[in-house]
């Protein structure tokens, strides 16, 4: 069985839908969860009950500052040692985004994934296109982009959720690899 962490979240949900429209055995972990889904809050350890899955999504764990967001993903991951977990996805954030204020946590993560002994696939994620027209604005009769002239490669979330879903139903060939996934 496949368990997503931050099932309520977009990302988490839209893995969660992906793996069951594939007739994969999966199922949600959230601090408020609901129905098909399981009560698993990184603040609480004694909820970091991940018996039974084959695979955790490990769906990055919200906004909070950087030691806070690596101590909650420590936790999950301690757990997912002692409860026998078979393969950890990494949701991350894709390396052209190092000069963002969250990439440190993402990093240290990574980093914790890999010395977490456990067989491991990292999937960087590209800036979420639905994220990016709220970065738009009007000047000048013109819109204006935070990023200049700069080009951007903005991926569609549920484009990740389906990437992240064909990762955990057959890590087989992921044992190992970051993937960075960005639009074109």
């Amino acid at each position: 069985m496949i368990l997503v962490t931050g099932a309520n979240g977009n990302l988490g949900s839209a893995t969660l839908a992906a793996l069951r429209a594939r007739g994969v055995a999966a199922t949600g972990g959230s601090r408020t969860p609901g129905e098909g889904t399981r009560h698993l809050d990184f603040d609480d350890h004694g909820s970091l009950d991940l018996t039974g899955a084959s695979t955790l999504v490990l769906v990055s764990a919200g906004y909070a500052e950087d030691d806070r967001v690596v101590a909650r993903h420590a936790a999950v991951l301690e757990a997912a040692v002692r409860d026998g977990v078979g393969h950890v996805v990494y949701t991350s954030l894709t390396t052209a985004g190092d000069h963002l204020g969250f990439a440190p946590a993402h990093r240290a993560t990574e980093r914790l994934v890999r010395a977490s002994g456990l067989p491991w696939t990292i999937l960087r994620n590209g800036l979420y296109a639905e994220l990016f027209g709220g970065l738009l604005t009007w000047a000048d009769g013109a819109v204006v982009s935070p990023f200049g002239e700069g080009a951007l490669a903005a991926v569609v979330r549920e484009d990740l959720a389906e990437a992240a879903a064909t990762v955990a139903a057959d890590p087989t060939g992921h044992d190992g690899r970051v993937h960075d996934l960005v639009g074109r």
